[in-house]
């Protein structure tokens, strides 16, 4: 089975995938009970809990009553996505007033074109929940199929209870702290669903990420998993992926796909192979107009520009890319980082600016005494930048710098070497990049991927440090131990 994660908006990822190329549709979307019940749901629990500063009730993040409306207009991707008979198992709220959610939710399913509900399974949280007087102590599974085949079902008998009790396989409410989100799900609830719905070799998606329980229940059952960059958006995160792989004897690998553009690799090779002598310092850059220019909902109201929802700016987005480049290229580790993370430009649709980087600028130290700086940015208002610059005791070597060729290389000898590979890629021309296929190629093969996510787990440390730097104003050294 692979599970493919990648970092971004459903509603655009989606329409990328290919029809009938998943097994099993397994998510746990957002509620909208920040605005259920006249939008005191959530809000009377965490100020009874006193969340939030002051003691006032903090919001759960993405979780209005657009959510709603959010689930609806992806069932008809399901449909579209699952190959007949296959799954679709969604998490639900539970009941209360006279719509309740699980309801209503099953009959947008069965109103979907080609699926067809077919089962509610209560899990049995056991301790109490949100609410009042009849407070919850469960919540839905909603289980619908696509038409044309029998129901995809692989557990050994065909009868099993639709109430999950507590304890069963090990699933157990998680009791949230005050940062976590209140119904986060734990990962033997999403292992329960995969063992009966699919086999070895099928493919899981899950367009509603949040906390990775359901990732982590793949690898935990022996899969590989494949994770779009950035890794994660904390370091503990990066570390916890990693070991849990690790532990698990699986594979992770991270789309880092510079690592594969043909410059890249061919440039790589001339550096080991000393064509520009040895590396002095570099200079590598990657920068466009911003993703509001390119998203599938463009404009200034862009996830991309949320902090809740992004997290980190220009710095994860693109400095991700260029950090990695780096490591990559050069077989060194950046040990130190002096960076400055900042908002120029790019405003929101109140005109205020956004509450992420717009533009990163780094100094970076290689373990092989090599210093450099990485750029990036989403206020290059012109042709996309996507250059590396390489300064050797013996030459320059200038890559993805020049219109017409992939690679120039100056030499103090006077000598100028031109090589015409191919063109990187940019937000117009968009070109196969091949992380899919190196992927799969290792599943095949059963070989570690090399862009695994103990080696980009490196780069992931150069930035949070990068944003420790920028936040202290001083330079922060990196432990790779």
């Amino acid at each position: 089975m692979t599970v493919q994660l990648i970092r971004g908006d459903c509603l655009e990822i989606l329409p990328t995938l290919p029809d009938g190329s998943v097994h099993l549709v397994l998510t746990d979307p957002p509620y909208g009970h920040n605005n259920n019940n006249n939008g005191d749901l959530i809000h009377r629990r965490e100020a009874a809990l006193g969340h939030g500063e002051h003691g006032e009730a903090r919001i759960i993040t993405n979780d209005g009553a657009e959510a709603n409306e959010v689930f609806r207009a992806v069932l008809p991707e399901f449909a579209r996505l699952l190959k007949p008979g296959c799954c679709c198992c969604c998490c639900c709220g539970g009941g209360g007033g006279p719509d309740p959610q699980f309801a209503r939710w099953s009959l947008w399913i069965d109103q979907t074109t080609g699926l067809e509900f077919k089962q509610m399974v209560v899990w049995d949280k056991g301790p109490m929940g949100m609410g009042w007087h009849y407070r919850r102590s469960y919540e839905t599974v909603l289980v619908a199929q696509r038409a044309g085949a029998a129901c995809a079902w692989y557990d050994e008998t065909n009868r099993i209870e639709n109430i999950i009790r507590p304890g069963y396989r090990g699933i157990r409410k998680i009791i949230p702290s005050a940062e976590q989100h209140p119904t986060e799900k734990p990962w033997q609830l999403a292992a329960f669903f995969i063992g009966l719905h699919t086999q070895p070799g099928d493919t899981v998606i899950d367009p509603f990420m949040g906390s990775g329980a359901f990732g982590e229940a793949a690898v935990r059952m022996g899969k590989a998993v494949y994770c779009e960059k950035p890794m994660a958006t904390t370091l503990e995160d990066c570390e916890a992926m990693v070991a849990t792989a690790k532990a698990n004897k699986r594979f992770l690998m991270i789309g880092q796909n510079q690592r594969l553009a043909k410059a890249h690799v061919k440039a790589k090779q001339l550096l080991k192979e000393g064509l520009i002598g040895d590396l002095v310092t570099f200079r590598t850059t990657c920068g466009h107009a911003g993703p509001e220019t390119w998203s599938i909902d463009p404009g200034k109201d862009t996830w991309f520009f949320d902090k809740n929802q992004a997290v980190m700016g220009a710095m994860a987005d693109l400095g991700i890319h260029k950090t990695d480049l780096i490591h990559f290229l050069t077989d060194q580790t950046i040990i130190e980082t002096t960076a400055r993370l900042v908002t120029l430009d790019k405003r929101d649709a109140t005109g205020s600016l956004i509450g992420v980087d717009d533009n990163a600028i780094c100094i970076y130290r290689l373990s092989g005494g090599a210093i450099g700086t990485m750029s990036a940015s989403w206020t290059h208002y012109g042709v996309e930048d996507n250059s590396t610059i390489l300064y050797g005791t013996k030459g320059i070597m200038r890559i993805y710098d020049d219109p017409n060729f992939a690679i120039v290389v100056n030499l103090n000898s006077g000598e100028r070497i031109l090589f015409e590979l191919d063109k990187i890629q940019t937000n117009e021309d968009q070109t196969k990049s091949g992380v899919i296929d190196l992927f799969v190629d290792g599943l095949l093969a059963d070989t570690e991927p090399e862009i695994s996510g103990a080696e980009v787990l490196k780069s992931m440390r150069v930035i949070f440090a990068s944003i420790e730097s920028s936040e202290t104003g001083m330079p922060v050294a990196i432990n790779h131990d």
